[in-house]
């Protein structure tokens, strides 16, 4: 059920929803990894919180260029 919506929201939902569900879904995998590393193998992690504010920080300046984010790559231009 959670599959099936998940393939159809991008063409029943505004973009602004579709982002927030983006959001969420990210969160959601977030959480769900520290909480595995913090319960299960009793370790703290630094790493979750710069992975996350790398991806903050990098997203608004691929987002003001011309390109498409997908096609972004180190190896490939535009």
């Amino acid at each position: 059920m959670l599959l099936a919506f998940l393939l159809v929201a991008p063409f029943v939902l505004s973009s602004y929803i579709l982002s927030q569900l983006v959001f969420v879904c990210i969160y959601a995998t977030v959480g769900v990894g520290l909480m595995i590393l913090s319960r299960l193998y009793r370790q703290a992690s630094l790493g979750h919180a710069a992975f996350l504010a790398i991806g903050a920080y990098t997203r608004p300046i691929y987002s003001n260029t011309t390109c498409p984010f997908r096609s972004i790559s180190w190896r490939q231009g535009c």
